[in-house]
């Protein structure tokens, strides 16, 4: 419900009985560069990513199984003599083998089961896996460029079949992909639909209608569903390859699926896959030093992944079929999940939120991230429990910097999170109960109700954080019970040690923490102090620079030497863990790797 009667100078510790959740609030810009001063020495996070294709140089061991395009499966499989197919060497290859893909694109979907196996290209050599053909024998039409003939068919799911397809993306649903040199095509509906940049395809009819010319330009067609399927293949490892042009449907989940126990998967270049690049449900896999891009709705998608670890990794772009942010898209989702550990990625410009942990999942820590213009919030954690969120930097998203949503046991602590454009940390309770034994949320393997997950905000600790500087007319920081039932103290929300900063304040209030009968909203630190009995060694700047900020521009978000109230509070023990620093040691507030 509006507000009505509080204008941002009469806010003053304002009770206020409503939330502020449907509030719209406007845009802001993002050129703030901070102070000129250089920060103290801090540690330099290593490189994320997989960089480019064809600079592995993984070792070849002897008795290697050799593969090349321009090979034979009736040879040796060696070196001088090598298969043809990567599923012809899978197929021959006894458990514990590795496999070497010479330079080139491999046209095939490959399933390694039940048996360990190393696939990584020869040293300097790149070496992609592909779900598209090259595709001639266009001819024009009608001002446009028809290929008859077109046989490869796909499972389609419509927005009317899925809540995950909304009727603004109603071809989300739709794996079909189309690349011209290598740029992906929009996919239309109908014919009449074709213009340049897009394509049809008429499944009834096995012909596909193209916008722009052909002549000279190398035009693929996705010709597979998925490319890289581990099934029970524990211990396997892949590396330094490219995965891309995979017509996934919903069914089949990801282009690259690890469905088995200890998998590492590193260096990869996951990119232009029509649903999720890569699929974990297993064991103590690894996902490291990769890259997932523009994939069409997950990068990274995650279920019964215990012991997941997501490291170094450049995860941006995702969602590009603009399915339901609030379903399933994004950069990164794992539900029901536990020992989760994502550490020292880069997560930008995915459509959806940035990293997501969901659906009863306990011990997740995500630490010394980068989540930044996600559409929806950077860093999310739902409906779980013990969690750790350190050294974040999680700026310029299109909601939110942080979102808690009915969790409990987190520690938010030594984050920057600044100009979203909704509130930059917001702690949410709501009305889902774990009692509900029937609810979907729930991880079944555990017995129900479990009362290590209870699904309500409860025992939150913020400390050493740098926050602000974003919407206008909300709160910069909010704790709310959207049931009006519980108070923060009742939720158990503590809050000291942290530097609020706003460019503005005549315009957002600074805090907005729930009571017994609605929510305090107030305008200043003292304020919030006096009423909420929080934030005794906090501090706040309002002007035109952020004094908690070395250098915005340049990515480095460390709280330079100088800055108000700089040293944090202690860091408990499995909060220094993440920052990989002692316990009980005092650090500068917010993160403390420099950027990558």
């Amino acid at each position: 419900m509006p507000i009505r009667g509080v204008g941002p100078r009469r806010a003053r510790a304002l009770l206020v009985v409503a939330s502020l959740g449907a509030l719209v609030a406007v845009g802001c810009s993002t050129d703030e560069t901070g102070l000129p001063t250089g920060p103290a020495p801090q540690t330099t996070a290593p490189a994320a990513g997989a960089g480019e294709l064809g600079r592995a140089e993984y070792p070849v061991p002897g008795g290697a199984r050799v593969v090349s395009p321009s090979g034979d499966n009736a040879a040796a499989g060696t070196l001088q003599a090598p298969w043809r197919t990567l599923a012809h060497a899978v197929a021959q290859s006894p458990a514990r083998s590795t496999v070497v893909l010479r330079e080139g694109t491999y046209r095939e979907s490959v399933q390694v089961y039940r048996k360990a196996l190393t696939i990584q290209p020869y040293p300097g050599e790149r070496v992609v896996l592909s779900g598209s053909d090259v595709v001639g024998g266009w001819t024009p039409d009608a001002g446009d460029f028809v290929r008859r003939g077109w046989t490869p068919s796909f499972p389609r799911t419509p927005d009317a079949a899925s809540s995950a397809v909304t009727p603004q993306a109603p071809l989300a649903g739709f794996p079909e992909l189309a690349f011209v040199d290598g740029v992906p095509q929009r996919q239309v509906g109908s014919r009449a639909e074709v213009v340049p940049g897009t394509f049809f395809v008429d499944d009834g009819a096995d012909a596909v209608y193209l916008g722009v010319d052909p002549a000279g330009r190398r035009v693929e067609l996705s010709a597979r569903a998925w490319g890289l399927y581990l099934t029970g293949a524990h211990d396997s490892v892949v590396g330094g390859i490219g995965v891309r042009h995979f017509a996934t449907p919903s069914s089949d989940i990801a282009a690259l699926r690890a469905y088995a126990d200890r998998v590492q998967l590193e260096r990869l270049v996951v990119e232009d896959n029509a649903q999720s690049g890569i699929s974990v449900i297993g064991t103590d896999t690894q996902v490291r030093s990769s890259t997932l891009y523009r994939n069409g709705q997950l990068g990274i998608h995650g279920l019964h992944a215990d012991g997941l670890r997501v490291t170094q990794n450049v995860i941006n772009g995702n969602n590009a079929e603009r399915f339901d942010m609030g379903y399933q898209s994004g950069g990164l989702k794992v539900v029901k999940s536990r020992r989760l550990r994502f550490d020292g990625n880069i997560v930008r410009d995915n459509i959806g939120h940035g990293l997501w942990v969901d659906q009863s999942s306990y011990d997740v820590v995500m630490s010394n991230n980068t989540a930044q213009r996600n559409a929806a919030a950077g860093l999310h954690l739902e409906v779980s429990a013990r969690g750790v969120l350190a050294g974040n930097v999680s700026t310029d998203n299109g909601e939110t910097g942080i979102l808690i949503v009915e969790s409990h046991g987190v520690d938010v602590w030594n984050n920057t999170a600044l100009y979203n454009r909704w509130r930059d940390l917001d702690i949410l309770d709501n009305d889902r109960t774990s009692s509900n034994l029937a609810a979907a949320e729930h991880d079944r393997r555990w017995p129900l109700p479990n009362p290590e997950i209870t699904w309500d905000v409860r025992d939150i600790s913020v400390r050493n954080n740098v926050i602000g500087g974003g919407a206008r007319n909300l709160p910069v920081f909010r704790v709310d019970d959207v049931t009006h039932v519980r108070s923060y103290a009742d939720m158990g929300v503590t809050s000291d040690y942290n530097a609020f900063y706003r460019r503005d304040p005549s315009v957002g209030w600074l805090t907005l923490f729930s009571q017994e009968q609605g929510v305090l909203v107030a305008e200043t630190l003292g304020e919030h102090r006096q009423v909420n009995r929080q934030d005794q060694n906090s501090a706040t700047v309002d002007g035109p620079v952020n004094p908690w900020v070395t250098d915005a521009r340049a990515g480095d978000f460390r709280v330079p030497p100088g800055a108000p109230n700089r040293l944090g509070a202690a860091l408990p023990a499995r909060v220094a863990e993440a920052l990989r620093r002692s316990a009980g040691e005092r650090m500068p507030i917010g993160p403390l790797q420099a950027p990558r």
